[in-house]
């Protein structure tokens, strides 16, 4: 995992935030941390129906490893491979045994609808897409584009009409991986991303572990 893609790892998902980005530096976590990145949403945890003691236990969870991750990045580059394969290990462990199979099939379907063409790659996901190699290049070369647009729009500062942008990247990224997929591998993807979620996102990037 290359420190490069701690920005891209959730252009989705950046792309549905409801409120402002305050912080002059923004990290955003790699795949493997994704899940718990989406359950610091409150709106999500609605959406499992958890119970008010299982949502503040994973709140403290994903906060303390959203802090983790922070630290990983600052290390070096084999460090931080090392680490955030550990992490994406730690935090699959942890789903599986906090949540019961339908609210973790639930997380891994919002996953899907708000990381896509991150997702899209992985090879799970992949082989149920039954995706081709040059189906697979021509996604890790929209991820290319993908991460450089938002850069550069993450860096930007005092833009009134940022979250404007971001959700016109995110519908562009869509479109970018729809274009990619056959009918069918559609249908699929549509499939497996289950039923929309509609709930609202509230993100505040400052350094901060805070859910």
């Amino acid at each position: 995992m290359c420190k490069r893609n701690l920005v891209f790892a959730l252009t989705a998902i950046v792309a549905c935030a409801a409120t402002a980005f305050a912080a002059d530096k923004v990290l955003i976590p790699e795949e493997g941390t994704m899940e718990l990145l989406l359950l610091r949403q409150q709106s999500v945890r609605q959406e499992l129906k958890l119970t008010d003691g299982k949502a503040e236990e994973l709140a403290k969870y994903s906060a303390q490893q959203w802090k983790k991750a922070q630290d990983v990045a600052k290390l070096s580059q084999a460090e931080q491979d090392r680490k955030f394969d550990e992490m994406a290990k730690e935090n699959e462990t942890y789903l599986e045994r906090t949540l019961t199979k339908e609210q973790l099939q639930r997380l891994n379907q919002i996953t899907l609808q708000m990381a896509g063409l991150l997702y899209v790659p992985r090879h799970d996901i992949a082989e149920k897409l039954k995706l081709t190699p040059e189906q697979k290049a021509a996604v890790q070369k929209h991820q290319k584009v993908a991460r450089t647009e938002l850069e550069e729009l993450l860096e930007s500062k005092g833009s009134e009409q940022r979250r404007e942008k971001l959700a016109e990247l995110h519908n562009t990224n869509q479109k970018r991986l729809m274009d990619v997929l056959n009918e069918d591998q559609e249908a699929r993807w549509k499939e497996l991303a289950g039923a929309p979620f509609k709930g609202e996102f509230k993100f505040n990037f400052e350094v901060s572990a805070k859910p």
